[in-house]
């Protein structure tokens, strides 16, 4: 029952000054503060509210037409003193008992919490702009949870302007209090009355405050004034040790109920299976009105109910490990603002969650019981950020480090099946979550049906693809143990993934958009900040979009790398074979953004979205062929014709035969053989890869450089090509000469030969590198390996040649035609032009 009754004997009373209100951006909010007037007496643990606000339109007739009082009855009284409002002078009295409404709301249903607390709701009728709302009411009585000790926080500054504050304090002499001042709050003035001390903060004229958005949770700029009586945090150890408390009985009690339940050895196998219980088979819900806020259920009666609150479940699973022989305990957390817990001071208020730690082989561990369907083993158990927290046991001097959450991350891939250019495709979905990010998966799905997780992905997709259909349920695999994966499968059919060009349309476009890695890169823009820009951490997402195409297709691989310290953003595109692969990797480094670096963070976000749509481009006027490129093909008879130019010239030399000591004409034959097979096949190689491989007598190819930005990476590319065909033109020409001296047997073919290789070998390496630093193919291990190898292979195989055909005596023996039209005649006199049966002075032929 509310009742209504005068203010409090104590208090100092205060009356509003209700004169014209200033005017400007300070009255965005719709309505203003004439007086906040918040006083308190501890002793009696009372607290007298007095607030008196003018609405300004009619956002403000929307916000404060509702009165609303939060009180829990289970040890608080609600008293209201006045409610008048006053239009044009006149003051109306609008308090009255009838009208009082009290209603429960449980803000926190949602999150299966009851706290118990009560809503005195009183709305008023005929509210208008320009009114003034003033009321007054008092609350009296503590949690008894906390005896006599008080601790509490000043808020200075609010969501609209406010033209007097007072906060004003009363409290026994012999209580100490220490005082915390954030973002410039005032301190206090102090004065004493008998055995009373007064603390008063008054203020004037405040503006308004409104916060950036998307502002860490953690992150406070209001002034605020942290009071507490609590000496350290040691106290609130001690204070939360006796609420912890299990007695010997009750340890013996739940010894009987877990037998069976938790085995006893090994020690990860009893740790994963108690905590595997205390989520799962206990559910999460908690009654947390008055001192149950704060005390937890014991574990025998949590084990006979099978719920309990975070408070409950933490003290059960520490119970359990401690029965098996781990040391394990509670931990005091807040999962909002424990980055900045140790700015606060020591205060039970200071947390709303709890957690259990346990120390097993040699390290210490840490669980959240709360989080159902969890998965991994003792090493791949995600636990949240919570920064800080503490723990509830003996000893417990400061708050603890409580180690960053890293183990998360989401891989997803999307294959896409063109069936024909302007027609439709399938897609299959395939996404591989890992850790923290399965353990969230895992919970999403375990109340959703299949046929209902199917119609959440279409619509997800139809954004891009309005009239995509599944073809089947959505698969899941869930691999909760070992390092803790879930896989979902999922496969669909497109209508049509082509659409015509705005600017031309004989042009079909297909785009390829990941959209569920998009998210990361809309970046929430606001004036100048001075606040700090929240990021998600840890975020460890690999997007693969891989399209399989019904034709070949001129595609340019690429390598980008983006980021900056509080990101790294990877993206690749390789083209091979008919199958186009893009890859997007972005991963957060830190979780927030301070607010002098959110503008280039911005900007490098921009500059990463712009990255994320890949187009294909069809033409259908060129459809049925390749369109020629006139300009590769001059190119190459022009390269053609100066190298046969030099080739005949070479060819025509005439060279003088390098006899060897007892010199005998021999044929092609020993380790000649192996070589011979290479230099044949070389020409072919070379003619594959040039008229089959690369592609440089496709228009497009060339096409691509016509609209480049004229950076040096692009110039530098598009050189290479070009140089690309011009040396490896000349390098056929001179290989298919090589092969015709090889097998004409010429004198000056070992000296060419050797020329020859050295130039390949350059060429390759040089191009080889250039491609590298470019990135002009995708830098993945496969291909760098590949590369590698095929360097390696030929420099191997070039130093075998160059050495065989300088210092082999069969070689100089073998190659001893000097010209190719007068072929020379022997010299009797010339001892070296002795037959074949003519022995060395060891009598054996050598290599």
């Amino acid at each position: 029952m509310i009742r209504i009754g005068p203010a409090p004997g104590w208090i100092t009373p205060v009356t509003p000054e209700y004169g014209p209100i200033p005017s400007g951006k300070a009255m965005q909010a719709g309505y203003y503060y004439l007086l906040f007037n918040i006083q308190e007496r501890t002793g009696i643990q009372q607290r007298y509210d007095h607030l008196a606000v003018k609405v300004l339109n009619n956002e403000g007739v929307q916000s404060m037409a509702d009165i609303s009082v939060d009180f829990n009855p289970s040890y608080e009284k609600l008293l209201f003193h006045t409610l008048q409002v006053i239009r044009d002078g006149k003051v109306i009295n609008k308090l009255n008992s009838n009208e009082i409404k009290v209603i429960q709301r449980e803000v926190n249903l949602d999150q299966y919490m009851y706290d118990g607390m009560q809503t005195a709701l009183i709305n008023l009728k005929d509210i208008r702009i320009n009114d003034i709302i003033e009321y007054a009411y008092s609350i009296t009585g503590y949690n008894p949870i906390f005896g006599d000790h008080f601790s509490d926080y000043l808020q200075m500054e609010f969501s609209a302007p406010v033209r007097h504050l007072i906060r004003r304090v009363i409290v026994p002499s012999d209580h100490l209090f220490n005082f915390k001042y954030l973002n410039g709050a005032a301190q206090p003035v102090i004065t004493s009355a008998g055995n009373e001390k007064t603390y008063l903060w008054e203020a004037k004229e405040i503006p308004s405050l409104t916060l950036d958005i998307n502002t860490p949770y953690w992150y406070n700029p209001v002034k605020t004034v942290y009071m507490s009586d609590y000496a350290s945090w040691a106290d609130i150890a001690t204070w939360g040790l006796d609420l912890f408390t299990v007695s010997d009985p009750e340890k013996k009690e739940l010894e009987r109920r877990i037998e069976g339940i938790i085995c006893r050895k090994p020690a990860d196998s009893v740790i994963v299976q108690a905590i595997r219980f205390v989520q799962d088979r206990i559910r999460y819900l908690g009654f947390e009105d008055g001192m149950n806020a704060h005390r937890p259920d014991k574990p025998n009666a949590v084990m006979n109910q099978l719920y309990g609150d975070c408070k409950s479940k933490s003290l059960l699973l520490a119970e359990i490990l401690k029965l098996r022989g781990i040391d394990a305990w509670p931990i005091l957390v807040n999962s909002n603002t424990g980055k900045v817990l140790g700015e606060k001071l020591p205060s039970p208020l200071a947390f709303n969650h709890c957690v259990t730690g346990f120390f097993a082989m040699g390290k210490i561990w840490y669980a959240d019981p709360t989080i159902s369907n969890q998965g991994g083993d003792l090493e791949h158990l995600f636990f949240p950020a919570y920064e800080f927290g503490l723990d509830l046991k003996t000893g417990t001097k400061s708050l603890t480090p409580l180690p960053t959450a890293t183990y998360a991350s989401t891989k997803v891939r999307e294959q896409y099946t063109l069936d024909r250019i302007g027609a439709g495709a399938t897609l299959k979905v395939t996404t591989i979550y890992k850790g923290g990010d399965a353990d969230y998966q895992r919970s999403s799905i375990a109340t959703t049906n299949p046929a209902d997780i199917t119609r959440q992905f279409q619509n997800f997709y139809s954004a891009l693809f309005p009239t995509i259909k599944p073809i089947c349920d959505v698969v899941v695999h869930d691999q909760r143990g070992g390092d803790n994966s879930l896989v979902m499968e999922e496969q669909y059919s497109i209508d049509s993934m082509w659409k015509r060009s705005n600017t031309n349309q004989k042009v079909l476009v297909c785009e390829f958009y990941p959209l569920s890695f998009a998210t990361f890169f809309t970046g929430k823009k606001s004036p100048p900040r001075t606040m700090p820009y929240m990021l998600g951490y840890p975020i460890d997402y690999e997007h693969q979009t891989v399209v399989e195409l019904p034709e070949e297709w001129t595609a340019r691989d690429d390598a980008i790398d983006r980021g900056s310290e509080f990101f790294q953003y990877h993206h690749t595109i390789h083209y091979a074979d008919r199958r186009l692969s893009i890859v997007h990797v972005y991963r957060t480094l830190k979780d927030f953004v301070p607010a002098k670096k959110v503008e280039p963070f911005l900007a490098a976000l921009q500059e990463v979205s712009d990255h994320l749509t890949y187009r294909l481009t069809y033409d259908e006027s060129l459809a049925g062929g390749k369109q020629v490129s006139w300009f590769s093909w001059i190119v190459t008879l022009i390269v053609v014709a100066v190298s046969s130019f030099f080739a005949r010239k070479i060819y025509l030399k005439p060279f003088t035969p390098a006899y060897s000591p007892g010199f005998q004409t021999r044929q092609i034959g020993g380790w000649l053989i192996y070589f011979a097979f290479v230099i044949t096949l070389t020409p072919v190689r070379m003619t594959w890869q040039l008229f089959f491989g690369v592609d440089f007598f496709n228009s497009q190819i060339w096409d691509m450089f016509v609209d480049m930005d004229g950076t040096l990476r692009n110039f530098v590319t598009a050189m290479i090509i070009f140089f690309e065909l011009v040396l490896n033109m000349a390098l056929l020409v001179f290989s298919i000469l090589a092969a015709i001296m090889f097998y004409q047997r010429r004198a000056g073919f070992p000296r060419f030969y050797t020329l020859l290789v050295i130039a390949i070998t350059v060429v390759q390496v040089s191009d080889t590198l250039l491609v590298a630093w470019l990135n002009i193919t995708p830098a993945t291990e496969q291909s760098n390996m590949k590369d590698f190898r095929q360097i390696i292979t030929w420099i191997i195989y070039a130093g075998i040649a160059i050495r065989y055909f300088v210092v082999s005596r069969r070689v100089r023996e073998t190659f001893t035609e000097p010209s190719a039209i007068f072929p020379a005649e022997p010299s009797e006199e010339n001892p070296e032009n002795a037959s074949d049966d003519t022995p060395t002075e060891s009598g054996l032929q050598s290599e």
